[in-house]
């Protein structure tokens, strides 16, 4: 027989076998004098165990119910809050790529990690361990931009057609999957700008 364990996980992982009845929710802060917001899903009762919270960064252009729509962590993702902060005027501030909230120095680093703060004080369930990250295109950007400055923050990071905008010389802690390809017009594989 296997030993019993001695520490029990702060979270549970989310699993494709779990059905879960999904509710809907909108959040707000005001961050940096901007008030902000986000979507959020999660299930319709409150779990009787900490559940992980995942974070989507949605790409330039396209408003938080369409990233939840095109994602769709929910048809796949056992119990969970699935986070889909809003960025500022349609685009994430990961640095010299990024229009208006670059050039206005927005801090989206800041802003996210204030979500994630107001998600585990305001969701009873929401585990206190590290989050989830994903992100796509400027949002995949973004995220690596905080599994850099934000180090243990984030259990694990999924970026799609994305590279990095600034180097960064903190250790990597979180895993990260990048995914991105040669024939993306938007996205320089190798030397060239970000």
């Amino acid at each position: 027989s296997e030993p019993a364990s001695t520490t029990a996980p702060t979270a549970v992982i989310p699993t494709t076998t779990s059905r879960v009845s999904w509710v809907e929710r909108k959040g707000s802060l005001t961050y940096q004098g901007l008030s902000r917001e986000y979507l959020m899903f999660r299930p319709a009762h409150v779990q009787a165990t900490r559940i992980p919270v995942v974070v989507e960064l949605a790409g330039c252009c396209i408003d938080v119910a369409q990233e939840a729509g095109r994602a769709n962590f929910r048809a796949v993702a056992g119990p969970a809050i699935v986070v889909y902060p809003s960025y500022y005027e349609e685009n994430w501030n990961a640095g010299a790529c990024c229009g208006p909230p670059a050039t206005s120095g927005v801090d989206d680093v800041g802003f996210v990690t204030a979500v994630l703060d107001q998600v585990r004080t305001t969701q009873p369930d929401a585990s206190p361990g590290p989050a989830y990250l994903a992100g796509y295109s400027n949002g995949g950007k973004l995220a690596m931009e905080l599994a850099c400055r934000q180090t243990g923050q984030f259990a694990a990071v999924a970026v799609y057609g994305a590279t990095r905008t600034s180097s960064c010389t903190g250790p990597p802690p979180e895993s990260v999957l990048v995914m991105a390809g040669t024939a993306d017009p938007e996205v320089a594989i190798g030397p060239g700008p970000p």
